[in-house]
Order: C-alpha cells, then structure tokens, then sequence
C-alpha cells in the first residue's frame, strides 16, 4: 500500500531529476488511488493533486527524451502505460520525420532529377521501390520509416544497413549514407 510520505517522496523526487525518471512500482497510480478513496474530501483532494503533477511531470519527460530518440535509449523506470505511450509517440515522430524527408523530395524534384542524373552509384537506373541498396551510415540519426512502410534504425555512425533504393537515394543526398561497394 502506498503511503502520503512515499507520494511526496516521489514527487520530490522526480522535481529534483529533470533528465530522468524516477522508479515506481507498476502499480504505483492504481495503489495511490485505492489509498485516497479511503480519505476525507480535504486531504483527497491535496493527494490528487500531487498524482496529477507527478503524472504530468513524469509525461514531459518523457514526451522530451521521445523527440530524443537515436540520440539516446528509451528512459529508464517507465512504468507500463507510459513505455506504451513512449513508443506510440516516438512511432509517429519516426513516421513524419520520414514524411517530412519525402515531401521535401517531392518538392525539390529538379534538384533531385540533376544530382541523380550526375551521380554513378546505381540508384536512378532501373529503380524499384522494394529494391533494397546496401548503405554505410556516416552519422548518428533516428530510426526512419522506409518507402516499404518498414521501420530502419535507429542507426549508428558506421553501421552498413540495406533499406529501400529510393529511401538510400534520400540519405545519400543528404550526406547521411554512402553506397557500400558490392565485392
């Protein structure tokens, strides 16, 4: 059972730690309301709002290391619910980071057309989208959602990935990848 010092406590806590979460048991929230049904209207109310400040407190972390995601790994001590709503929202930043890439390409389409047609690295000649290209990553960067609607990634510098011809042709214009030699 959860107690008024332990609520404080870890709302103390988590003030004083704003790059990290602190450990709470699973059922920390469902415990936490079990305790203040059983008290006066008052001290209900005090309790309740201290939850809903740990809740959104512990929520703008996590929104926080989300937008994060390559740079680091997921947060520690989340508890189930919010590993669920960490990888919810990290999905759809991957997804419009990728969206954002291709539109950008749609909209830049001369540019695209003239370095394709200068470059000697196989991707403008007989391309398929679900063709996948051999690529060593030369930074650091966040998953992406390829061009097949699969998720690649998170990647490391150095790392040597195949994903789809026309999301390769995307990272290496962008200095992200370098086509790998076949041997």
């Amino acid at each position: 059972m959860v107690t008024y010092d332990e609520i404080q406590g870890i709302y103390r806590a988590e003030k004083r730690s704003p790059n990290s979460l602190e450990r709470i048991d699973d059922n920390f929230y469902r415990d936490t309301l079990k305790f203040i049904s059983g008290l006066g209207e008052l001290h209900k109310s005090e309790i309740l709002n201290i939850i809903k400040e740990i809740l959104q407190i512990r929520m703008n972390k996590i929104l926080r290391l989300a937008t994060r995601t390559g740079e680091s790994s997921p947060p520690e001590n989340m508890v189930s619910a919010e590993k669920e709503i960490y990888d919810k929202i990290t999905g759809l930043l991957t997804e419009y980071r990728c969206k954002v890439l291709l539109n950008q390409e749609a909209t830049d389409e001369a540019k695209v057309k003239d370095v394709n047609e200068s470059r000697d690295d196989g991707l403008v000649t007989g391309q398929n989208p679900v063709e996948k290209v051999k690529l060593q990553i030369l930074r650091q960067m966040p998953s992406i959602i390829g061009s097949d609607m699969v998720h690649y990634g998170p990647f490391n510098d150095n790392d040597i990935v195949e994903i789809p011809r026309d999301t390769a042709r995307i990272l290496i214009e962008r200095g992200i990848a370098e086509v790998v030699e076949s041997e």
